[in-house]
């Protein structure tokens, strides 16, 4: 459903960073516990009140992945509204390219900060993996094909 009802929730802002060294993409496993628990995802977090997306993702990745993104580039892919019906979100999506050191710190960890598991894909799995997603990353997965 991509309409607001007028029973949903209150949209919850989301950013979303999509990790990527060349052709690999960084994922989290999102916990059993979790809104959409069990599927793949890229690493984010809600937006707090007093933040813009830029810094939202910074202080996300940081907590998320012990990874300073603070002087890498960020391009804004897009923004995504998505109503689950039990959850409402606004994800805003930048595509964030990791240096030659960040993807050595990173290509062999098997785990984020709070546990949750990590695995690189590269594009062609990552495309093919879309069933594996929460359904308001199909639209970051099609600009993801398109570029």
């Amino acid at each position: 459903m991509t309409t607001k009802g007028k029973n949903s929730p209150k949209i919850t802002p989301v950013a979303v960073a999509v990790l990527r060294y060349g052709d690999e993409f960084l994922l989290a496993t999102r916990h059993a516990h979790q809104h959409q628990g069990g599927k793949l995802e890229f690493v984010g977090g809600k937006i707090e009140p007093d933040e813009t997306p830029q810094t939202a993702l910074i202080r996300e990745v940081s907590e998320e992945l012990g990874l300073d993104i603070s002087n890498n580039a960020m391009s804004e892919l897009g923004q995504v509204y998505h109503d689950y019906e039990d959850k409402a979100v606004r994800l805003y999506v930048y595509d964030i390219i990791l240096s030659d050191s960040q993807y050595l710190d990173f290509k062999d960890k098997k785990f984020g900060l709070d546990n949750q598991a990590l695995l690189w894909l590269d594009k062609m799995t990552l495309l093919q993996s879309d069933e594996r997603f929460p359904q308001a990353n199909q639209q970051i997965l099609m600009w993801l094909d398109s570029m």
